[in-house]
């Protein structure tokens, strides 16, 4: 339960790409945003099923571009009624007080011709962070669509998600690191696909 917390984090997920003077909008069908949390039992793996946002994308000057993100943190599925409604309590995301995990970016760096460094500010339940996602052009479809990657662990107890439950054999029911993963499909504005 814990990880689901950045991943959701991690990038809250949504997006209008705008190439050249062109708009790309998040096709749903096509993208995900999921996490993974150690349980004492095993690893608890859920998703976010609704997101959005925009990126203004420049492809000849990188540096200009920019990406806001949107994850409605009531979306959260880990496929189990009952854990998913634990943590939309407010002993996880409190989605009636904070109802969105953000992510604004604040400088965009290329490392390779498809590899960015993606800094910018994660808020979770009302606390911002500044993170860096290294995101991945995965490839276009004649600039029509263009695939997009990231991954990337967060500490949970860094947005004041503190929920725990000690073991009598020692140690805690969840673990505090988050793996959140994120593959997105954009579509041009005009194109097939679904918000």
């Amino acid at each position: 339960m814990a990880r689901y917390v950045l991943a959701a984090a991690a990038l809250l997920a949504t997006a209008t790409i705008t190439a050249a003077g062109e708009s790309y909008r998040i096709d749903r069908n096509g993208s995900e945003v999921s996490f993974a949390v150690r349980h004492i039992t095993g690893p608890v793996r859920g998703a976010f099923t609704e997101f959005g946002g925009t990126v203004d994308l420049d492809a000849g000057r990188p540096e200009r571009s920019s990406v806001e993100f949107r994850i409605k943190a009531a979306s959260v599925d880990t496929r189990n009624e009952k854990r998913d409604a634990h943590l939309r309590s407010a002993d996880f995301f409190d989605v009636t007080r904070y109802p969105e995990i953000v992510f604004t970016s604040t400088k965009v760096a290329a490392i390779t011709a498809a590899t960015f460094n993606v800094s910018g500010r994660l808020t979770i339940r009302g606390i911002t962070r500044d993170v860096v996602l290294q995101v991945t052009q995965l490839g276009d479809a004649d600039q029509a669509q263009v695939g997009f990657k990231t991954a990337t662990t967060f500490n949970r107890k860094d947005y004041n998600i503190t929920w725990n439950r000690a073991l009598d054999t020692g140690g805690w029911v969840l673990a505090d690191e988050v793996e959140v993963s994120a593959t997105l499909r954009t579509v041009r504005d005009g194109g097939q696909g679904t918000r």
